[in-house]
């Protein structure tokens, strides 16, 4: 009898040490995974919310209405190997391009910048990413000659649900 109760104690000793190696494993884990969200960038965060296809609501330059010069009414933004896109459809006047952009935090905005042949595109833009009474995300980019008001595409997972 003293044997089994030296074995049943001993199971409960590795049942204790089990549990706590558990735990320090499920904490390792969580702080790793905290660690590998923390080091994500701003511009990464940021590049996140407007990542996709939206469509074109309304583009303004110098107080007139350009929507209607683009051939395609969608702009994509999209991830490349070290750098951010902005895929711009042809217009009456440039052909579709691949425009580079970076975002950054300025005060307590979030500033693009797009660097495009098209003037029109071309600019240092506050961004707003925003919903609006139906639910769909808005983003708006302003600056002194240009504004944007785009309307995110429901990516097939999302429209299932």
């Amino acid at each position: 009898m003293v044997a089994s109760s030296g074995s049943a104690s001993n199971r409960e000793v590795n049942g204790v040490k089990s549990k706590k190696s558990s735990l320090i494993m499920k904490y390792i884990l969580f702080l790793l995974l905290f660690i590998l969200y923390s080091c994500t960038s701003d511009e990464e965060k940021n590049f996140k919310r407007i990542e996709g296809i939206w469509l074109i609501e309304k583009i303004v330059y110098k107080n007139q209405d350009i929507t209607k010069e683009f051939y395609v009414n969608t702009l994509t933004f999209e991830k490349g190997n070290n750098s951010h896109f902005l895929v711009i459809p042809r217009t009456e006047t440039h052909e579709a391009e691949n425009a580079l952009i970076k975002i950054s935090p300025k005060n307590d905005s979030t500033i693009i910048q797009i660097e495009s042949v098209n003037k029109k595109i071309r600019g240092s833009f506050i961004m707003n990413v925003k919903t609006d009474l139906d639910n769909f995300t808005i983003l708006e980019l302003r600056s002194r000659n240009g504004y944007f008001k785009l309307k995110k595409m429901p990516t097939v997972a999302e429209r299932l649900l």
